[in-house]
């Protein structure tokens, strides 16, 4: 049994639940074979990725001679499939121009990793997220009839479902993160969905989220980890930090992240005089993030849905900061309340509303007992549903049972 897990990019530094998802299969014993279709364009690497990153087959050029030669090589064997997939994909694709380019940029580069998933004796496919890495699954699936599966996560549900139901037919399962992307799956695929799709929450390794026996004392620190994008919504988390310093508040909120917004963040900062309140840390590694877990009083981050209805689906960094016993406030949006429970586990605001943020925050601030049973309960409730051992033991078993050995079939026979 070999399993590939096939990637945008590996590695790539916000998404930590991929790598901790790899480590601990390995651990189970389970032989996987890691391809990514980009190289690594991070200025920062995990340890445990860049141990991994000799190991990963990446995709080469389009026009490369090792991608040209597989072209030659799969029309050689079985011109009829070669074209028959082309065409699948043409025909399935044109109404949607922005992931037919991708589609075909992405077909030649998927012949060449089948060629050589084959060659290396891989039984099963899983890839992360349900866009172009599953297209790129479903592709190399329909020319080996090596079997697939994928793990679907957020925007590759909401913003454009081109192929999701070809991709769902012709995969052995698919797993989400949420409860909510579920049911969100359930109602734009019916039974499709509920034959096919399972939720299997990212997990963290526990052993690592030691919370600190006492919080810093001093001036207060809020803490917010994530990308720089609309879906994170910082630009509410900085006008409730205006409104608290209005109201005479002291305090620092550092932002830790990179991304297209933080020129525009920067500004909203600049012009609303908090340039001594505010702080942009840039991207910081997991070691990094834990450190400031501990040295801050709560964890903020007011997600939204946005305006192309991209969302986020649980934030690996809410969990995270739960496991550390921080307190939290965010928004109840996608799969959020599926971890926060209001008055609970957390804090909910609606989103958008910079008067309730800026409440719920004051309110953290000057209730150090609430922070503390919030903390609490906060990392009982990752031990029930996120201890990443017993997440991804669900996720072997299923790759386990869907690598199972099939009959092949003939040329024309291919997964329709």
């Amino acid at each position: 049994m070999r399993i590939a897990y096939i990637m945008s990019q590996f590695p790539e530094l916000h998404e930590t639940f991929i790598l901790r998802e790899i480590v601990e299969l390995r651990r189970r014993g389970m032989d996987l074979r890691l391809f990514s279709l980009r190289a690594c364009r991070d200025a920062i690497v995990h340890a445990e990725a860049r141990a991994l990153m000799a190991e990963t087959t990446y995709a080469a050029f389009f026009w490369s001679r090792r991608v040209l030669a597989a072209q030659i090589r799969s029309l050689r064997r079985g011109p009829g499939r070669y074209v028959q997939t082309l065409a699948f994909l043409l025909a399935r694709c044109w109404r949607s121009p922005k992931v037919l380019a991708k589609s075909l940029i992405v077909f030649p580069k998927t012949v060449y990793f089948g060629q050589v998933m084959q060659a290396a004796g891989v039984t099963h496919i899983h890839a992360h997220w349900a866009s172009i890495p599953t297209t790129a699954a479903l592709i190399i699936s329909r020319l080996t009839e090596i079997p697939f599966s994928f793990s679907a996560h957020a925007y590759d549900i909401f913003l454009d479902r081109t192929l999701l139901k070809e991709k769902l037919r012709a995969a052995r399962f698919a797993v989400t993160c949420s409860g909510f992307a579920r049911h969100y799956l359930r109602e734009h695929f019916d039974g499709l969905a509920d034959r096919k799709v399972s939720v299997n929450y990212h997990g963290l390794e526990l052993g690592r989220y030691t919370p600190p026996p006492v919080r810093p004392r001093g001036t207060s620190l809020v803490l917010s980890v994530g990308r720089l994008t609309e879906q994170k919504g910082y630009e509410y988390l900085i006008g409730a930090c205006r409104r608290l310093r209005q109201e005479g508040r002291e305090f620092r909120c550092w932002i830790v992240g990179a991304g297209p917004l933080r020129a525009a963040l920067e500004a909203q900062v600049r012009r609303a005089g908090l340039q001594e309140v505010v702080s942009f840390l840039g991207p910081k590694t997991h070691d990094e993030v834990l450190a400031l877990y501990r040295a801050a009083t709560l964890f903020v981050l007011p997600c939204v849905v946005c305006r192309n209805g991209d969302r986020d689906g649980i934030p690996n960094v809410l969990i995270e900061a739960m496991a550390m016993e921080l307190p939290v406030v965010s928004t109840p949006v996608s799969g959020i309340p599926e971890l926060v429970v209001p008055r609970e586990t957390g804090l909910l605001v609606p989103e958008r509303d910079v008067t309730a943020l800026a409440m719920a925050m004051g309110g953290l601030l000057d209730l150090p007992g609430l922070r503390r049973e919030l903390g609490r309960r906060a990392r009982e409730r990752v031990q029930a549903l996120f201890d990443g051992s017993r997440n991804v033991g669900d996720l072997d078993r299923m790759l386990r049972a869907a690598a199972a050995p099939v009959q092949p079939r003939d040329e024309v026979g291919a997964t329709p």
